[in-house]
């Protein structure tokens, strides 16, 4: 789940008194706000604080933070079709060195005992993203532009492939101990399109990475391919809240470790209610190992603390034998 936010206090102190590419592009307050919730709720890993359209913003793409709206790109794809200005240029690692930097500043602060997640988002993800423009119910630019740009959109997805190849590594060489990619928009492809387009850029992103550090792949909304997504090369699958855990588990066979899965509305409610859906989620994986526990989405900015810290103490009280993560 994506530790810092608006839940906790201190983030919103911090944040507060900075814009959100301002906190992004500053190595001191990421590193700040990535241990954050590693004082105050002693979770058992680290995520860098950071944003998947940083990667479009470093290959040349306007971005900017719209409170109410969220992040907008001033010249999208769909009204300005055109891949070539966004070719990766020998700067690329340099004007993403801030993110770098950020993970060197938390790794020298961090107890050995936790790693440090780095993370990009998928190619088919941020293509949507640069294609739209901003957020949408339905991302019919993004689509309609696979069908009406069939090669543009393969030009950018092979462009996308290596930039986000090319992030993890630079985080990977700064000392992440594992990375994650996040297929955010997984679910916008049916099982055939996602096989063609999403799943099989980050096959190559992951074979590029040459296994130096564990991968963790989660595609939101792609219940429908666990059984390929397990043998694209990932260590470990995140399970949205809306696929079964249990299920899950069976159709992996052991090929890769599991992450997941409670609804993050659960923790709107109480203790008692986050206690109890928390441990049926313990009971839809069963006993052994290969099971991180996590949210099965993002954390909700209005979410109690205490029912995070209910979620914490539980997990770790009624699965002792697992590894975990909240």
């Amino acid at each position: 789940m994506r530790q810092a936010g608006r839940y906790l206090p201190q983030y919103r102190e911090l944040r507060g008194k900075v814009t959100l590419l301002e906190a992004f592009h500053s190595p001191e307050i990421a590193a700040e706000l990535t241990l954050q919730p590693i004082e105050l709720l002693s979770v058992d890993a680290a995520i860098i604080y950071s944003d998947i359209l940083l990667i479009p913003e470093a290959l040349g793409m306007s971005l900017d933070y719209i409170p109410g709206k969220g992040p907008v790109f001033g010249n999208p794809l769909r009204s300005e079709p055109n891949v070539e200005r966004l070719r990766i240029k020998s700067d690329f690692e340099d004007k993403l060195s801030f993110v770098s930097e950020s993970i060197r500043n938390v790794k020298s602060k961090l107890d050995s005992s936790k790693p440090l997640i780095g993370f990009v988002g998928s190619p088919w993800t941020l293509a949507v993203y640069m294609i739209e423009g901003e957020s949408s119910k339905s991302f019919v630019n993004a689509k309609t532009f696979i069908y009406k740009e069939p090669d543009l959109f393969k030009e950018l997805l092979e462009l996308l492939t290596e930039a986000v190849t090319r992030s993890l590594k630079l985080q990977i060489n700064a000392g992440a101990d594992l990375v994650q990619i996040f297929d955010s928009w997984a679910g916008l492809l049916n099982p055939q399109q996602f096989s063609d387009i999403s799943l099989a850029s980050m096959k190559e992103v992951i074979k590029n990475l040459d296994g130096s550090v564990p991968v963790i792949v989660f595609a939101k909304g792609a219940g429908h391919s666990v059984d390929v997504l397990a043998d694209s090369g990932a260590d470990c699958l995140g399970i949205d809240w809306g696929t079964s855990l249990s299920e899950s588990r069976k159709t992996v066979n052991n090929r890769v470790a599991l992450q997941g899965n409670l609804d993050p509305v659960v923790l709107l409610s109480n203790p008692e209610k986050v206690r109890e859906e928390t441990i049926k989620v313990l009971e839809a994986y069963g006993k052994g190992n290969g099971h991180i526990f996590n949210l099965g989405h993002g954390i909700l900015p209005e979410t109690p603390v205490e029912n995070v810290k209910t979620l914490i103490e539980t997990v770790r009280s009624e699965s002792p034998e697992f590894h975990k993560e909240s």
